[in-house]
């Protein structure tokens, strides 16, 4: 046993200042018109912010920006009707309170969305191996 040490390898699950956000935190706009406000409140004042969106032509420009461009992931907790942005203190409507339209939704839900729309994913299955499937498939056999 001469020779062995136990080397710590810097991770400690506890710590909240490296973690990476969450599914559950990220929001993905779906519609044009959330405006950033400063207060959870449609008759808060709006406030811009500065994001960095790359694109083709502008790989990494960046702009203020009053309302959330479609496509864009925000980092936030939902409180309600509202997402509060947690790097900027700045809130977003989920949805619009007077038609109804929503304009984020969680990241995981938006993945799991985009790839059942596809043709060519694969087809979710009833599983062969459960204990009902397997109680049923020995009923059968067993007549």
């Amino acid at each position: 046993m001469a020779g062995l040490t136990r080397k710590s390898s810097g991770y400690n699950p506890l710590d909240t200042a490296g973690q990476a956000a969450s599914l559950d935190d990220t929001w993905v706009c779906v519609a044009a018109g959330a405006a950033f406000r400063v207060a959870p409140s449609i008759s808060a004042a709006t406030k811009a912010q500065f994001l960095q969106i790359s694109t083709d032509a502008h790989p990494s420009d960046g702009g203020m920006y009053e309302t959330v461009p479609v496509d864009t992931e925000l980092v936030g907790k939902r409180e309600g009707d509202w997402i509060q942005v947690l790097e900027t203190d700045v809130y977003v409507p989920v949805k619009d309170p007077e038609t109804g339209i929503r304009y984020f939704k969680n990241k995981r839900l938006h993945i799991w969305e985009s790839g059942t729309s596809e043709g060519d994913s694969p087809k979710r299955r009833p599983s062969q191996a459960s204990v009902k499937a397997t109680k049923s498939h020995q009923r059968c056999a067993l007549m």
